[in-house]
């Protein structure tokens, strides 16, 4: 949202609206997940969707970028690539592990 120009550039594309949009999801998946810090193991699983499924597609858009447009620019294939497809896992793993080992008084486990 704020540095469109350089983003666009990095990523090897024109600059576009559309960049100020997409910050704004990614701002309100932020303010979820600072929510979801002390909700609901069902919350947290929920706030974890959306950016995971974000960062997949980006990954997937990133792959058919280098086999049809050839763009190997570092925005696209660099750590971007890896990135968007290990931290949803991360995630997940993080997820999984704050529900089977849950803290003394941590919120409620159950999955209803």
């Amino acid at each position: 949202m704020f540095f469109g120009d350089v983003a666009a550039k990095f990523i090897g594309w024109e600059n576009s609206p559309f960049q100020a949009e997409v910050g704004f999801a990614s701002l309100g998946v932020g303010i979820a997940g600072v929510i979801a810090f002390k909700a609901s193991f069902p919350f947290r699983f929920a706030t974890l969707i959306p950016p995971s499924a974000f960062s997949w597609g980006a990954a997937g858009g990133h792959i058919y970028q280098m086999i049809v447009a050839h763009n190997f620019s570092p925005g696209n294939v660099g750590l971007v690539l890896p990135i968007d497809i290990l931290m949803p896992f991360v995630g997940f793993v993080f997820l999984w592990l704050s529900y089977t080992h849950p803290l003394p008084g941590a919120t409620n486990r159950k999955l209803t």
